[in-house]
């Protein structure tokens, strides 16, 4: 019968490498179930230089002039810069080819998108994270609001990769209190000066100072 249990350790716990011929401690040898007394037959040293010379004299095979892949997704025969390399593929390229590959990480990730509840989603999380109110709070706060910034009593106007900005969400950076939604330049503004509402009010002092006067 085939014995299952732990391996046998020798009583001076140390094994013979069939390698190099040399009796060396247990712990000179790596885990192997399939081996004696659970080690590999080699010792560590033999097997990393056996592994080292292995990958040095490596030699990928040599590539045809001119050689295609058949894609097996599109049917489509391409040359071998239409496919990603991957090392151990044919001709050291993957299956697919490049398009059929983008094709699918494209619609994968849409589906995934879709299946966890999409963009509405993903926004109330983030809300939720950062400021702790939800996506029906922020809207309720905008629509009060009138979609204008609480600050400059002006829509938003900023873009981002071609889709206007949402406003922002102020809140007090000690207590984490939301305040109003303000347009990015505002909440910009504010931020550059701390919050500080003497440092704003020194701000308003010294455009009133110098409003209209003229070089001369």
């Amino acid at each position: 019968m085939l014995n299952l249990g732990p391996p046998q350790i020798p009583v001076d716990g140390s094994k013979q490498c069939t390698k190099c011929d040399e009796t060396k401690p247990l712990d000179g040898f790596t885990r192997d179930k399939r081996g004696k007394y659970g080690r590999h037959n080699w010792c560590k040293k033999c097997c990393d230089e056996y592994n080292r010379r292995r990958i040095l004299n490596w030699e990928p095979s040599p590539i045809p002039v001119g050689a295609v892949i058949e894609c097996p997704k599109c049917g489509e025969t391409k040359p071998l810069d239409d496919f990603h390399r991957k090392r151990g593929g044919k001709y050291g390229r993957k299956e697919r080819c490049k398009k059929c590959v983008r094709e699918y990480s494209q619609a994968d990730n849409g589906r995934y998108y879709r299946e966890r509840g999409g963009k509405e989603k993903n926004r109330n999380r983030d809300l939720m994270k950062k400021y702790g109110i939800t996506l029906e709070e922020y809207n309720e706060r905008h629509e009060k609001q009138g979609g204008m910034c609480a600050m400059c009593r002006e829509p938003e106007t900023s873009m981002f990769k071609g889709t206007l900005r949402t406003l922002a969400v102020d809140h007090d950076k000690v207590t984490g209190i939301v305040r109003e939604l303000l347009c990015l330049c505002c909440n910009i503004g504010i931020g550059m000066f701390n919050h500080d509402p003497h440092l704003l009010e020194a701000a308003r002092q010294y455009m009133e100072k110098h409003n209209g006067v003229q070089k001369g």
